[in-house]
């Protein structure tokens, strides 16, 4: 259920729209497929459905608590943490950030988990390293790393530091 306030697909949309061009706020997403221009949810995992996830959002991505998505290209940034299985552009966080492939920048306030980091990352404990199970791998990580406990991965190419 959604009220769209322009024309067709652009304008300010209120609710669960599905393909959006504009300003966008929700509280819960479902069967949402594209979001072009600036996407707010309230709460990425909806307690009644699980873990429904936007298919695309292209632009400023903001989850007030989390950002639980298949792709993102522009900004994120989230409340708590987000999880995108794909990254293109700048993620932040206060807590985490992970995906399978992330290009681009990274700030988070505990860690940085993936597949294939690709970019800049800056995590307050660790870029890479989680509990076996969690996240079962990190291929690889080019670019530039910073944490203060660790970075991990089975191939790191670049500058990683920890402090």
């Amino acid at each position: 259920m959604y009220l769209n306030l322009g024309y067709r697909e652009c304008g300010v949309s209120i609710g669960n729209s599905g393909k959006f061009n504009g300003f966008r706020i929700n509280a819960f997403d479902e069967n949402v497929f594209r979001i072009n221009g600036v996407n707010i949810i309230i709460a990425g995992i909806n307690p009644f459905y699980g873990y429904p996830r936007t298919a695309t959002v292209n632009g400023l991505n903001i989850g007030v608590l989390m950002i639980y998505d298949k792709r993102s290209n522009g900004i994120s940034i989230a409340g708590l943490g987000s999880r995108i299985d794909s990254i293109n552009g700048v993620a932040i966080a206060p807590l985490f950030v992970s995906g399978e492939k992330i290009n681009g920048l990274v700030i988070a306030g505990i860690g940085t988990f993936g597949v294939d980091l690709n970019g800049i990352f800056v995590a307050g404990v660790s870029v890479g390293f989680w509990p076996k199970g969690i996240i079962n791998k990190v291929n690889r990580i080019r670019g530039i790393t910073l944490a203060t406990m660790g970075v991990s991965a089975h191939s790191l190419d670049g500058l990683s530091m920890v402090i």
